[in-house]
């Protein structure tokens, strides 16, 4: 359900971009390749982390490279960034 939009190292860090979009009520978990993802809704509802999150919401973690997330709303999406 989750598709890389850009992959590779760059000037400010980045080392990778994912987004997803998924149906209400539906659970997923993201295994990062760096400890470091910022997380940003940009449509519909999430809960990440125990955070609730809605659109236009972003959402930085730290020290984890599993990340539990759970879509409240129908055709929710997210994008998951990795910081270097």
């Amino acid at each position: 359900k989750l598709e890389i939009l850009f992959e590779g190292a760059s000037q400010c860090g980045l080392i990778k971009a994912v987004v997803g979009q998924w149906k209400g009520r539906a659970k997923g978990e993201y295994d990062s390749t760096t400890p470091n993802i910022f997380a940003w809704v940009i449509q519909g509802t999430f809960e990440i982390e125990n955070c609730l999150l809605q659109k236009s919401d972003g959402l930085a973690i730290f020290q984890s490279e599993k990340i539990e997330f759970e879509a409240l709303s129908n055709n929710a999406l997210i994008i998951f960034l990795e910081i270097a």
